[in-house]
């Protein structure tokens, strides 16, 4: 599913002109599951974010016409943070020339990605000292969240699957990683930017 920076710059979504070099959009995503009768198992699943035992994975969407999920990682248990995440789900392979923009949450402190492929990671700004803002971090931060909930919507779209919007059976454990494929990949399909349409 992936599609390369320059395919990306040529035909950047409107709403992303304030970041001309943006290919990617990433978070994390949850799969609930059944609670763990085993005490480990229940610890290194739960998640307190997610306020339940959840698988984990990474997701990435093109910020180009009707967002597409370009990027999906396998999934790892859900204690996992999200630096590690990102560390572990194979996102340094992909084939994007230094100088790329990769938009993502606070969570994600990955400087040493950013050092080693030579990326910049677009991350809403921490509270200073003073426990404030200035006008102009709060100016940028809002323009990174009004783009960034585009990839709320994707996980959105493909937990509307009925087999992804309950907690998983232990049953399917052994296939989650290709059925949470098979959603994302058929969500693609079934989302349409309506600002296109407006503007017609």
């Amino acid at each position: 599913m992936f599609i390369n920076a320059d395919y990306v710059r040529q035909n950047l979504h409107p709403s992303f002109h304030n970041f001309p070099n943006c290919a990617l959009i990433i978070d994390s995503f949850p799969i609930y599951i059944p609670r763990p009768r085993n005490l480990t198992s229940q610890s290194i699943t739960y998640n307190d974010y997610y306020g339940g035992n959840v698988l984990k994975g990474l997701i990435g969407i093109a910020p180009t016409a009707d967002f597409p999920i370009t990027f999906l990682s396998e999934l790892f248990s859900g204690a996992i943070s999200d630096k590690e995440l990102a560390i572990r789900s194979g996102l340094t392979t992909l084939n994007f020339p230094a100088g790329t923009e990769i938009m993502a949450d606070k969570g994600f402190h990955l400087q040493d990605i950013e050092k080693e492929k030579n990326w910049k990671f677009i991350i809403p700004s921490f509270l200073d000292e003073s426990g404030q803002y200035d006008s102009k971090t709060v100016s940028s931060n809002m323009k990174i969240s009004s783009v960034r909930i585009r990839v709320e919507h994707a996980i959105g779209r493909f937990h509307i699957f009925r087999i992804l919007s309950t907690p998983l059976p232990y049953q399917l454990f052994c296939n989650v990683n290709q059925i949470v494929f098979i959603c994302a990949f058929c969500s693609n399909f079934m989302y349409r930017d309506k600002s296109k349409k407006e503007n017609k």
